[in-house]
Formats: C-alpha cells, sequence, structure tokens
C-alpha cells in the first residue's frame, strides 16, 4: 500500500493481492479517521458481493471467482463506538465484461485499486432497530 496526502484528502494504491477492506481497516487505524468519503478503481481477481435482505435482517454475499476490473467503488468511513465501520459498494467485471455489484466484504486487487478518501468529520453509526442495519447517526 502506497500513499499520499494531498490537502484534506489521501490516495492509496493497494498492490496485487492485497484485500481492499483489511488494507483500508488498517489505514483508517494508523491514520485514526473518523469520517470519510471512499472512491476508487481497478483491478480485481476475486471478490464477495452482495446485498442487504430487509425481510431477513442479514446479509446475503456471493463469491465471485472470474473477476477482472473493478470498475467502481464508492463508500463511506465511520465509527461504531471504537471500531473503524467501512461501507463500501462495488460494481466489478468479468472475463466477459459483465457487471456485478453490491456491497462489497472482500475484494483482492489484481493489479492495481487506485483509491480517493477524501475526510470529512467524525461520523458514528448507530443500530436502527427496524432495520437491523448501524445507520449513520446525523
Amino acid at each position: 500500500m502506497k500513499i499520499k496526502q494531498i490537502e484534506s484528502s489521501y490516495i492509496i494504491r493497494l498492490e496485487i493481492g492485497e484485500e481492499l477492506a483489511e488494507s483500508l481497516e488498517k489505514f483508517v487505524r494508523e491514520y485514526d479517521i473518523k469520517g470519510g468519503w471512499i472512491t476508487g478503481l481497478g483491478g480485481a481477481t476475486k471478490a464477495q458481493i452482495g446485498y442487504y435482505n430487509l425481510n431477513r435482517k442479514k446479509y446475503v454475499f456471493r463469491a465471485i471467482k472470474d473477476v477482472r476490473e473493478l470498475v467502481s467503488l464508492t463508500g463511506n468511513i465511520s465509527r461504531i463506538g471504537d471500531e473503524v465501520a467501512l461501507h463500501l459498494h462495488g460494481v466489478v467485471t468479468d472475463s466477459n465484461n459483465r457487471p456485478r455489484g453490491g456491497h462489497i466484504k472482500s475484494l483482492t486487487v489484481g493489479g492495481t485499486c487506485e483509491v480517493r478518501i477524501d475526510i470529512l468529520p467524525e461520523m458514528n453509526r448507530k443500530v436502527d432497530p427496524d432495520i437491523g442495519l448501524p445507520l449513520l447517526d446525523l
């Protein structure tokens, strides 16, 4: 992972084989970031992407093995108490350029992944009992 700060943003370049969420969480802890917005793109070799099932109040993830590109990454950084909360969504494509998208649980970088994090004031999450998710506490 390579990091460069530009004013109130960070540009991060992840290397082949790095795990996206794990690397970003490590960065957030090291730099003590309490709030931020994430955008990015790059390559990938595999991913677990899913959606939140409102009726069952749980995430459903699928492993995607034939991944070539991460064509879009967006998300945010917040906290639940002292814990880092990354909320990542993305679209990946396979070798036939078919897109698959949703909530990113994990993604292995292929080639590179370039991420921009814009620093925001502290953002916190609190579980909404009706939905079952930790939502931004605004």
